[in-house]
């Protein structure tokens, strides 16, 4: 999963290893986690779990959960404030449109969705 809140960019990536920590700040393999884009990160683990969580204030905040080699995102107490321009998977945060990556094509098949919102293989 990958986070892109200005400039600043957060990825996660899954792993089988429990205790194996993976994630880029701007491209920097397993950076140091204490803000991100300005914002207070908290990262922790339980058993099989690893959370990332970026407080963004108000209550609202993205947690970032893997579990062995699934990733998933959640957001709590989005507000328009804050989530009324994303892109990608969250879709349109008014409508719930499901919008391909040039921003104005609805999908309505979610698998093509998926897939024209994964990254290449070969992304950094």
């Amino acid at each position: 999963a990958a986070i892109q809140i200005g400039d600043d960019v957060l990825e996660v990536e899954g792993s089988r290893d429990p205790k194996e920590q993976r994630h880029w700040i701007n491209g920097e393999f397993n950076g140091e986690l204490k803000r991100f884009a300005g914002h207070k990160i908290r990262y922790s683990t339980n058993g099989n779990r690893r959370r990332y969580i970026i407080y963004l204030g108000n209550g609202s905040k993205i947690v970032i959960g893997a579990f062995k080699d699934w990733v998933r995102v959640d957001f709590t107490k989005p507000t328009r404030e804050l989530f009324g321009n994303t892109v990608g998977l969250f879709g349109d945060y008014d409508q719930g449109k499901k919008l391909a990556r040039d921003g104005v094509t609805v999908m309505d098949d979610t698998d093509a969705f998926g897939q024209e919102w994964q990254g290449p293989a070969d992304a950094p």
